[in-house]
């Protein structure tokens, strides 16, 4: 038997082998419900039927109990006789008790008297349904009966009652007299017809025994019939009741033509039914004294119990049947809905296993076909992929058609690198064999006939087609060309290797002539600014800081009579092509304070820019091949007259006087650049009586750049803020303070341009002669490499 048929056949006998096992713990469920609910409701109708015959009960024989009689009526059992009910007896004299009396004298005429005169109108409109008296032998000598029809007659002379006698004369007596004691029983009294004409009849009683002298003197009997209690019970909640007795079952409807309010089938034989439910239930009802019972005949429930507390339960039973065809056939749609409901479950449970089976199966049938059609070589196989309600990403036949699917794929992927492997590997060889004969041809004798002897023979295996050992076989040739080669390729690169050594020292011997020119140039750049001389009568300290070993930077201090010229100069470039512009700036400077002709800061810087244009051919801005210039301040500082002049190329000059700081800006053009006019006049500015701390620099000073990834400029403003808060006439302070703020600013990022950067301070100008300028000592100044 196939795998694919036992799974089919074990998964349907093992579901029905469930739906067998819930159907059957479902019934069991359903008819323990049922029992307990059939418990319960025998347990309320029980209380019904005690709360109905009670009622029936006081309003007949019970009204005349000396316990809870009504009060009038239980008066005729004392010996006092407080009760309106003797007035019609009474004859004059003291009031009296003609009822005990009567009995404790034993006259019967006056008892039969007395009994009609009370009880006569309670038999009449059918309160009671009989009167008797039992003298003291227990002879039946008086009955009164109201004829009402149901069953046999306790009065009738074919009649036999089973009165119950009291035997224990010690018993406490429910009314106590002088002389005489009334002891009341309440029982239950079922009366046959010998004859059988009648059927037997069943009473509610009191027995009302008068004892003298502890002995019995006679017993007054009040009955009520039943039957009228079980006619207004069976109205009042729609049901059927049944009195099992003595071996007998009766209903109503064996007495008279009663309604029948019940709804169970006149036709149905519910005595029978009845009987047959006492039979099944005869244990429940020796150790609970009742019992439910649904009879799927009548379609009725059957209650039994006691018909009294104080009644034996065995002598007397109380069945209440209730029509139960609504929940009869409520629970029959129940069951058939559930059947249906449950096979339709188990179809579509065993469609839906039919329909996996088959899908696993089939997918599992197929890999096996596709996984041999590839061991076969075959790679052109594919899974079939059918759209199926059951197919899912993640499920076992999806993931097997997916690795397969993965695996065919692999194959064909290897089987494309195996081709491309051998396509490139003939295209190495190839050009390999070109590279040999390109080799070959550049050399001659004894090593050429090898590398074609070689070639021949690279030839013969590349043509060897694709096999097995068409690997191996470029493997060997390529160790063959590669160990001829590298003899060759040896050669050349010792011969190559040689030659970069000689390059090499003769670029190393160049790069340190180079590099000491500059060191020297540097050294005398340096000895050039140092050779300045600085005024006594004012103090002055600069900072000069080229970017590189050379800067584009210089400044110059000179004294001539009581005139002093400071410039500052910031040359277009740094590193050497800034070191040859400073020289030439440092000329045309030289030249213009030496020409006596020249009398302002502007003019200074006007015959500059005519020098560097006319030096560098920059006059015509399409044929300059430079823009070397620079930019710059230069103060003009005249003793005798109390003046600074002030004159700027793209700079500023900075006083600071009493806590605040002027700006002086210069022109917006640079010395000796293109776009500077030859005929351009630079502007001078006249500071009368000057005073104060005066900053010159260069725009190297203010582009110090700090070390965040945005970089940001040190700038003009932050440099003013610095300034502002200087309160000091000592130059060097003012540099010094200056300096370790743009260092802490840039941290260790590099200059970007040369820094030049100069203070002075003018207290009082004063006028000193010729000799004193002669006699000037070096300046203090800090040049920084």
């Amino acid at each position: 038997m196939r795998t694919k048929t036992q799974i089919l056949l074990l998964a349907i006998f093992g579901n029905l082998g469930l739906a067998a096992i819930f159907l059957s713990l479902n019934i069991n469920e359903l008819a323990e419900q049922e029992k307990n609910r059939l418990d319960d409701a025998a347990s309320v109708y029980e209380q019904a039927w005690k709360f109905t015959a009670n009622d029936a009960f006081f309003k007949s024989v019970g009204a005349w109990h000396p316990y809870f009689g009504d009060s009038d009526k239980i008066n005729i059992w004392s010996e006092n006789a407080n009760t309106t009910l003797f007035e019609k007896f009474h004859q004059g004299g003291p009031a009296t008790n003609y009822l005990l009396n009567a009995i404790s004298a034993g006259e019967q005429s006056e008892i039969d008297r007395v009994l009609e005169g009370l009880f006569g109108r309670e038999i009449g409109r059918a309160r009671l349904s009989f009167v008797a008296f039992l003298d003291n032998s227990d002879d039946l000598t008086y009955c009164m009966t109201a004829a009402e029809g149901f069953g046999a007659d306790p009065c009738a002379a074919n009649s036999v009652t089973d009165f119950s006698l009291l035997t224990d004369l010690e018993t406490e007596p429910t009314v106590t007299g002088s002389f005489i004691n009334v002891v009341a029983r309440p029982d239950i009294v079922i009366v046959d017809d010998q004859s059988g004409v009648s059927k037997p009849s069943v009473f509610d009683v009191v027995y009302f025994d008068v004892i003298s002298n502890k002995e019995l003197i006679g017993t007054v009997i009040l009955g009520k019939n039943l039957f009228e209690t079980i006619e207004l019970f069976e109205a009042r909640f729609d049901i059927k009741v049944a009195m099992s007795f003595s071996g007998t079952t009766l209903i109503l409807d064996e007495y008279a033509n009663v309604e029948n309010y019940s709804g169970i089938s006149i036709d149905a034989d519910i005595v029978s039914q009845a009987d047959i439910a006492v039979d099944a239930n005869k244990g429940l009802l020796t150790s609970t004294s009742m019992f439910g019972y649904m009879d799927e005949m009548l379609e009725a429930a059957i209650f039994g119990f006691p018909i009294n507390t104080y009644v034996n339960n065995q002598q007397v039973l109380f069945m209440v049947l209730k029509d139960q065809r609504a929940v009869l056939q409520q629970n029959k749609q129940a069951m058939e809905s559930a059947l249906t409901s449950g096979l339709t479950f188990f179809v579509v449970i065993l469609l839906a296993i039919v329909g996996l089976i088959n899908y696993a199966f089939n997918g599992i049938v197929r890999a096996v076909q596709v996984l041999q059609a590839l061991i076969k070589g075959d790679d052109k196989v594919e899974i079939e992929r059918k759209n199926s309600w059951l197919r899912s990403d993640d499920d076992e036949i999806a993931m097997l058609s997916g690795a397969l699917e993965s695996y065919r794929a692999h194959l064909v992927e290897m089987n494309n690198i195996k081709q491309s492997q051998e396509y490139n590997r003939q295209q190495r060889d190839s050009i390999m064999l070109d590279k040999m004969r390109h080799l070959a041809d550049q050399l001659d004798g004894k090593a050429k006939h090898l590398i074609l002897s070689d070639v021949e023979k690279m030839i013969e295996l590349a043509n060897g087609g694709v096999n097995e050992g068409s690997d191996d076989a470029s493997v060997e040739l390529m160790s063959m060309a590669f160990s001829r080669m590298s003899d060759e390729v040896t050669a050349l690169l010792d011969a190559r290797t040689q030659e970069m050594q000689e390059a090499y020292e003769q670029a190393a011997n160049a790069n340190r002539e180079i590099q000491s020119s500059i060191n020297y140039a540097a050294k005398l750049q340096r000895a050039l600014l140092r050779a300045e001389r600085f005024p006594d009568d004012f103090k002055i300290h600069l900072t000069w800081q080229p970017r590189d070993v050379v800067g584009g930077d210089i400044y110059v201090v000179r004294t001539t009579e009581n005139k002093t010229v400071i410039a500052v100069i910031d040359c277009t470039g740094h590193g050497v092509p800034g070191a040859f512009t400073s020289i030439i700036a440092r000329a045309v400077i030289d030249r213009a304070i030496e020409d006596e002709s020249i009398t302002t800061a502007g003019d200074y810087l006007s015959i500059s820019n005519r020098l560097i244009k006319d030096m560098l051919f920059q006059n015509d801005m399409d044929e300059a091949e430079s823009d070397a210039g620079f930019d710059g301040t230069v103060c003009i500082l005249d003793r005798e007259a109390g003046t600074l002049e002030f004159a700027g190329a793209n700079s500023s000059l900075f006083v600071m006087n009493d806590g605040a700081v002027t700006e002086y800006k210069g022109d917006k053009k640079s010395v000796g650049a293109r776009r500077t006019s030859r005929t351009f006049e630079f502007t001078t500015q006249i500071i009368h009586d000057p005073s104060g701390m005066f900053v010159m620099l260069t725009d190297g000073v203010t582009d110090v750049m700090n070390e965040m990834s945005r970089p940001i400029a040190f700038g003009r403003k932050r440099l003013v803020r610095l300034i502002e808060t200087m309160h000091t006439s000592d130059p060097a302070q003012v540099v010094g303070e200056i300096m370790e703020a743009i260092n802490s600013y840039k941290g260790s990022t590099l200059l970007r341009d040369d820094l030049t950067l100069l203070a002075f301070y003018i207290d009082e100008l004063r006028c000193f002669e010729q000799s004193v300028v002669s006699q000037q000592i070096a300046a203090p100044t800090k040049l920084v490499s």
